[in-house]
């Protein structure tokens, strides 16, 4: 009887041919320990047109609560906005196109307000944000651009050529042309190095900071009590280790009986952390708010709320 055949290896050549022919746009993972050295790093490398460390550090700030808080808070403010437009071209079909956008029945068929949020959001926190037309069928017989947002992950800049690169969902790498019909490239501080505008430069170091006092807090909350064990004069080695795995072994409801001369204290620290590390986080929860919104009237308000908002309605 003939013997079965052996299994040949999968080769990695297989794995990315096979991995090329996906059809799922890019996705990021970030493993990074963020540091100030390493956020000059992703600002460098933004700068020279490469934005993969610039949207890994937008990613990391972005699980930080206050900055989405108040980002989703602006979104939803612009969102909220009334819309209006105005016909051009062709006025009896246009009159007609922009009756039917102005009942809605086509605006957020064209542009999804879950789609239309992500440009937002990212175009505020990188400073440009790409998406993709699908062109879909609407009422009436009228394609619908229906913009899907894609992640940035696969956006470049070509500082030679002067022009944008982004990877399409077959793993190829096409210009971005604008008025094609294909990419929208959101870019809502201007065309000229939009990502140097975007907010994540700033908020970086102050996201840094809050979780820096955050884990500083609770390090120091599990430091702040310590059990100490004294002994007498002539107790034995196997005395003081006897008495140590007692303490270590000790829950919370539990008595030790000692010998004579063997004593237990509770060390307790006495600095007053909560005014060094919550002054950092409400500074950096400050930051965050006026960086993002402008202002941090509805978040933080010292005195009278009338006097605030006068004195704001000055500034602004």
């Amino acid at each position: 009887m003939a013997s079965p055949a052996k299994k040949r290896p999968v080769t990695r050549a297989q794995v990315e041919s096979k991995d090329q022919r996906s059809g799922t746009a890019q996705q990021p993972r970030t493993f990074t320990d963020w540091t100030p050295a390493r956020v000059r790093a992703a600002i460098r490398s933004a700068d020279s047109g490469n934005l993969r460390s610039a949207v890994s550090v937008c990613e990391w700030i972005l699980t930080d609560d206050r900055v989405e808080s108040v980002l989703e808070s602006r979104r939803d403010a612009l969102l909220g906005l009334d819309v209006t437009f105005e016909a051009s071209g062709d006025r009896r079909k246009s009159s007609r196109t922009v009756k039917a956008l102005e009942a809605q029945s086509d605006w957020w068929k064209s542009y999804p307000e879950a789609e239309t949020g992500m440009l937002l959001k990212w175009g505020i926190l990188l400073g440009v944000a790409p998406a993709r037309h699908q062109w879909l069928p609407g009422e009436g017989g009228r394609v619908l651009p229906c913009p899907r947002f894609w992640h940035p992950q696969s956006l470049r800049w070509d500082q030679q050529l002067h022009k944008w690169f982004i990877t399409d969902d077959v793993n190829v790498e096409t210009e971005v042309v604008p008025g094609d019909g294909s990419w929208i490239l959101h870019a809502p501080y201007g065309e000229g190095r939009p990502w140097a505008s975007g907010a994540w430069r700033s908020l970086a170091l102050w996201v840094l900071l809050k979780q820096l006092a955050m884990s500083d807090w609770a390090r120091y909350g599990e430091r702040a009590a310590v059990f100490v064990g004294t002994s007498p004069e002539k107790s034995t080695k196997a005395q003081r280790d006897e008495l140590a795995d007692l303490i270590m072994s000790m829950g919370s409801e539990a008595a030790i009986v000692m010998a004579a001369g063997f004593d237990v204290r509770l060390l307790q620290a006495t600095a007053n952390t909560e005014q060094i590390y919550q002054r950092q986080i409400d500074l950096a929860n400050q930051a965050i708010a006026i960086r993002i919104r402008g202002g941090n009237l509805s978040t933080v308000t010292e005195g009278g709320s009338l006097a605030a908002a006068k004195e704001q309605s000055k500034n602004n």
